[in-house]
């Protein structure tokens, strides 16, 4: 009876596992293959990164939960667009794929095991999109200096 009472309690609290918090979680994402065919392609692609261009993210906690930030501007050192994360899981980050929409439409997936970032459109078929991603500080992003004549 004590075993089967210590199995149940393991398993209560095995259940209850919260996902690791990603809050100034700082990534560096490739884009390996694309084919998106949405009436919106240019800047999708400006965001998230043309075939073996590299693109920075970073996540936030904001007033109403998690934010990611994108299109980081090297000149002014700072992101230009955010994101609304719709769920942060063990397994995957989910997050609108357009800047500033709060309505369910494209969705960027983050795989946390594999660091593989994935898009669905609006009725959760997956697209044509892969970006290989890895974790990086904010000393990492890379910066341009500005010789400035006044």
């Amino acid at each position: 009876m004590k075993k089967l009472l210590a199995i149940v309690v393991l398993g209560l609290l095995s259940t209850n596992v919260k996902a690791k918090d990603i809050n100034n979680l700082m990534l560096s994402c490739l884009t390996k293959s694309h084919t998106l065919k949405t009436a919106n392609v240019e800047p999708i692609l400006e965001i998230f990164g043309k075939i073996d261009e590299t693109k920075f993210f970073q996540f936030k906690k904001g007033n109403f939960g998690y934010e990611l930030h994108s299109g980081w501007d090297e000149i002014n050192k700072r992101f230009e667009y955010w994101h609304q994360v719709k769920e942060v899981g063990n397994k995957f980050i989910k997050f609108n794929t357009f800047p500033g929409s709060t309505v369910l439409g494209h969705i960027n997936l983050l795989d946390r095991e594999t660091g593989h970032m994935y898009r669905k459109d609006e009725f959760g078929k997956l697209e044509n999109y892969l970006s290989k991603c890895k974790k990086i500080s904010e000393s990492d992003l890379p910066t341009k200096k500005v010789k400035q004549l006044f």
